[in-house]
């Protein structure tokens, strides 16, 4: 992957296998392994099924737009998978922490996205501003050793 990546696409869950077809290919050709690939891809499908869900309200009357680039991070390199949106605006700290130890059958549907989230990337960060959701997810990209 050489430069940055963009896609913009409908807040329509049939665009979904786009983004996903998307950032697989920007992450292969970044040099993650199928495994970190599958996890990305996987974290991407659950972040805009929850903006169209939750942003746009199951509606298709906005787009979803994502980045996919190479950044460093205190010497740290990542595969920087950006999603944006002009939804309703977020609020992570609303969402409640997962207990794992509960019985399953407790679980509510849904706010299990952002724990997916938190455990299939190395970090996730979420940015209002200027009237746009912003959520960016790193993947680290492993260094040869030799």
């Amino acid at each position: 992957m050489q430069d940055k990546e963009r896609l913009v696409v409908p807040s329509q869950y049939k665009a979904i296998g786009q983004d996903c077809k998307f950032v697989t290919q920007a992450a292969e050709s970044a040099g993650l392994n199928s495994q970190a690939t599958f996890l990305v891809q996987l974290a991407v499908d659950e972040a805009c099924t929850n903006i169209i869900e939750h942003a746009y309200g199951g509606t298709d009357q906005g787009q979803i737009s994502v980045t996919c680039d190479i950044e460093s991070v205190q010497g740290e390199t990542f595969f920087l998978v950006r999603i944006e949106d002009q939804g309703k605006p977020f609020q992570p700290d609303l969402v409640p922490a997962l207990h794992l130890t509960s019985d399953p059958e407790e679980f509510k549907i849904g706010g299990l996205g952002m724990h997916f989230m938190r455990k299939m990337m190395d970090r996730v960060e979420y940015h209002f501003h200027t009237g746009r959701n912003e959520l960016v997810m790193y993947k680290r990209l492993e260094q040869e050793k030799t």
